[in-house]
């Protein structure tokens, strides 16, 4: 994990644009270091994270430090798509223990698992409707739903690295305005 690392110094980073508050060069304040977004910030985080965790687990110290600097990241970017991968790779991770758990808690795991479910549909959805900017949360659906067309005509192919700046102007939904 020593290329990992690098997360460490990234880390710090983000932490010096959260204690400053410095905007991005929109106007817009997103922690991203020095990666394009907050989203690829987050997910070169989760890269690492269980790499870290495997190695932590083991008892390696620098591990453990390149552990908390991805769950630092994690919560400077304020990515709920990246709580939601990193919750589903610990469940994949535990897998084996879960399947113990939910098999003698069964009832008890359901209505955990209902009122999550109820919860982070309610987060996103206040996410949608209070975003502004060039970060609008709505706006994503309806990338979603042009990818989504172009995965139906090409399922096996796509449409190529970097094909899809090419492809979406002819799936997009026409009444969305781009800027």
């Amino acid at each position: 994990p020593l290329a990992g690392m690098v997360v460490i110094p990234l880390a710090a980073l983000g932490l010096w644009q959260q204690v400053t508050g410095h905007p991005d060069a929109w106007g817009y304040w997103e922690i991203h270091a020095t990666l394009l977004n907050s989203s690829l910030f987050a997910g070169f985080a989760l890269t690492w994270i269980f790499i870290f965790w495997t190695q932590a687990i083991r008892g390696n110290l620098l591990a453990r430090f390149g552990l908390l600097a991805c769950l630092v990241i994690l919560v400077l970017a304020r990515s709920l798509a990246s709580y939601l991968c990193l919750l589903s790779g610990i469940a994949y991770y535990y897998r084996t223990h879960l399947r113990f758990w939910i098999a003698r808690h069964g009832r008890a795991v359901l209505s955990v698992f209902m009122g999550l479910l109820v919860l982070s549909s309610i987060l996103v959805l206040g996410k949608i409707l209070v975003q502004e900017g060039p970060y609008k949360g709505s706006s994503r659906f309806y990338y979603w739903q042009a990818a989504l067309a172009i995965w139906r005509l090409n399922p096996w192919t796509g449409v190529g690295l970097g094909g899809f700046a090419t492809a979406f102007p002819y799936f997009r939904d026409p009444r969305v305005q781009l800027t």
